[in-house]
């Protein structure tokens, strides 16, 4: 029979009972692990922590349960609930109560045992710019879900960093910010590209090809505008000096007009160039950037002193193939700047 005193005394990770009496037993009941992660171990609970930030990682990001503030990705209450779920840890209202333009909410973190690991207090108050003219209930509604992201936050925050986010809830954060959606990466938009079917084409719409009346022309101008050397033929011309678009092409022929009328010494008063510049091609610069229309590269070439613009690619292509040479080129001034026209050798 056990019927004498009975004492009871704990250790790390057992219990010894001990009952006096005729004869003495001592039995040993195992307690439960320490902790959230089930263990004391602190290599099992960085390993068991990054797993289930891993996890995590994949359903916030996929069901869109962040906000991106100023480029910064803070999780919402949805995301800490569903990481106090994965750890048996869940969200309790103790009190919300009005106070001065707004309610104010107290919420504890608590295990499924009752433990309280964490709790928090917030408010939502007309003050702020985005709640001035909203309803009791929703600032109400409001001050619990601070609370409520708060409290996890307190004992799990480790773990939304481990994810790779901010560990402040985005309930947190000052309301006046601009809160915009994340954003999907955006496919850049290349600029057409010459082919050697472009080429062809052309060639053909020069009329430059073999026997072509136009042969001798085209291919001096290419020669003379260092595109070409001075036993290469029209049909070897780098892709890069040939036209991608119809645009292109049109001022491509243009410019070979205009200088078929200068090698035979006809007058040029039908073609409306604009200002002549003349001076040694010192520098070309380029900027990019990207329209509706696509990606664009602004030229911006350097002639006796003077800068001009050019969206056309084949004119910037020219003007690099032409530094430090003397040439001719014609320009027209506008309030924002010089625009380049066309570009030749002197």
């Amino acid at each position: 029979m056990t019927t004498q005193n009975e004492t009871m005394t704990t250790q790390n990770e057992t219990m010894a009972l001990t009952v006096a009496g005729p004869e003495t037993t001592v039995a040993t009941i195992p307690q439960s692990p320490v902790g959230l992660f089930r263990t004391a171990e602190p290599t099992e609970i960085i390993e068991r922590a990054t797993g289930m930030a891993t996890a995590l990682k994949e359903v916030v990001a996929k069901q869109g349960l962040l906000s991106n503030i100023k480029g910064k990705e803070y999780p919402r209450c949805e995301a800490w609930t569903l990481l106090g779920s994965m750890l048996g840890v869940f969200p309790v209202l103790v009190w919300s109560r009005p106070v001065e333009h707004g309610w104010e909410a107290r919420v504890e973190a608590r295990t499924i045992s009752g433990a309280i690991i964490g709790a928090a207090e917030a408010q939502c108050l007309r003050t702020e710019s985005a709640w001035a003219k909203r309803d009791d209930y929703a600032l109400r509604s409001m001050a619990q879900t601070r609370a409520t992201a708060k409290c996890l936050r307190m004992p799990l925050g480790f773990i939304m960093s481990l994810a790779g986010y901010e560990a402040t809830p985005a309930e947190e954060m000052p309301h006046d910010l601009p809160e915009r959606p994340l954003e999907k990466p955006v496919a850049p938009v290349e600029k057409p590209t010459a082919t050697a079917a472009s080429r062809v084409k052309m060639i053909d719409a020069l009329q430059a090809g073999v026997g072509g009346a136009n042969r001798d022309t085209v291919t001096a101008y290419f020669r003379v505008n260092g595109m070409l050397g001075a036993h290469d033929e029209i049909e070897s011309i780098a892709l890069q000096h040939v036209p991608g678009t119809v645009r292109q092409m049109e001022e491509l022929a243009e410019r070979i007009a205009r200088f078929s009328l200068r090698e035979s010494g006809e007058p040029e008063a039908e073609v409306d160039a604009g200002e002549e510049l003349r001076g040694v091609l010192e520098a070309v610069s380029t900027k990019t950037g990207q329209s509706k229309k696509g990606v664009w590269t602004l030229y911006g070439v350097k002639i006796g002193g003077v800068w001009a613009n050019t969206f056309d690619d084949a004119l910037g292509k020219s003007a690099e193939a032409l530094k430090h040479n003397e040439v001719v080129a014609y320009v027209t001034r506008k309030a924002k700047g010089i625009t380049l026209n066309s570009l030749e050798v002197a």
